[in-house]
């Protein structure tokens, strides 16, 4: 059954009692609604409640302040009400994440955790990186600043200054006055007291390579997460498509050749790859593969531009403490004059 915080890939099935034989109900997603009747069966109508927020994962960023964004490609707000719109049944904070078979899509005790499996950031100086994050109820401390969300999931901002990202459900020794802080009992609240929540995520700084092919992808847990190519990438351009016509001159000492070209097609794909990566990186960056969307950050545009995976070779030896990975990706498509 859904809860108030949940994964929105997995089946969310909403029941609500009724003892007509069919019931409709109005079912909210952001701005947009739907009318929706099933039949009620044993005296309950079943919704799958998640299947109607799917499409509406798209990027709208909603900026709190330079530490934290919201953003609608993580978290969705989902109630249900009857037709009127006068009386709310359910209401929830979908997030764009998936539960494995045997995993709890129900992602209530799963606040104030980040939302990705590396065991620690890899910051390059200039380049973007961000965590997504589930808040606690009420406030959340991020590097001891207190943080809210009407979505109750955030994402980031790791800055080239941050040696780690802390997660507290209180605040860490001052507040932003410089005060210290104790608790009710007169003791100075310290980062590793056991009277609250804590959570750490190292960051880790390092120089940017020569060659750099930077990505970033949406994971399964409601998050992005990035990596850093570099030294060396294989580059190459492909031509599909083509149409050609044979032009008529009745005069051959004038003619300008024979055939020409009206239409085709180029595609550009760049093959990277990562050498003794770790186990848990091995882990998290073999997931891209089946990313919805995947970005490569274009130094040149200073902007992300969607890529897509052509072919990858990944084989883990379980045996060993590092692994290799290799992946085509497919650039935009190039743009041409025909």
């Amino acid at each position: 059954m859904i809860t108030e915080l949940y994964a929105a890939y997995n089946a969310g099935i909403l029941s609500i009692p009724n003892n007509a034989e069919f019931l409709t109900v109005r079912i909210n997603v952001e701005t947009e609604n739907y009318l929706v009747e099933r039949e009620v069966v044993g005296g309950f109508a079943r919704f799958d409640v998640a299947a109607f927020a799917r499409k509406y994962f798209v990027k709208k960023v909603l900026v709190i302040d330079d530490r934290i964004f919201e953003d609608t490609l993580f978290a969705l707000n989902l109630s249900v009400q009857n037709v009127a719109g006068t009386e709310t049944f359910f209401s929830t904070k979908l997030i764009n994440a998936v539960a494995q078979v045997g995993e709890s899509p129900n992602l209530i005790s799963k606040k104030g955790v980040l939302r990705t499996n590396f065991e620690r950031l890899k910051k390059y100086e200039g380049y973007e990186l961000t965590v997504g994050c589930l808040l606690y109820n009420g406030t959340t401390y991020i590097n001891s600043i207190p943080k809210t969300s009407s979505r109750e999931h955030v994402l980031i901002n790791v800055f080239d200054t941050d040696t780690e990202i802390v997660i507290s459900t209180v605040n860490q020794l001052t507040n932003n006055l410089g005060e210290i802080l104790t608790n009710n009992f007169g003791e100075i609240l310290e980062i590793n007291g056991t009277d609250f929540n804590v959570k750490r995520l190292p960051v880790l700084h390092l120089c940017t390579p020569e060659n750099p092919f930077y990505i970033r992808w949406v994971n399964q847990l409601g998050g992005y997460d990035y990596w850093m190519f570099g030294r060396r990438q294989s580059y190459e351009y492909k031509l599909s498509g083509q149409e050609e016509f044979k032009p008529y001159f009745d005069d051959v000492e004038t003619a300008h050749g024979t055939t020409k070209i009206f239409t085709m097609n180029a595609k550009e794909s760049a093959t990277v790859g990562a050498e003794q990566v770790t186990n848990v990186e091995y882990d998290v960056i073999s997931k891209v593969v089946l990313s919805p969307l995947i970005e490569w950050y274009n130094g040149e545009l200073g902007k992300w531009l969607e890529i897509q995976v052509n072919d990858f070779e990944m084989a883990k030896n379980t045996g060993s403490s590092a692994q290799n990975i290799e992946i085509t990706f497919d650039l935009p498509d190039k743009q041409i004059q025909f």
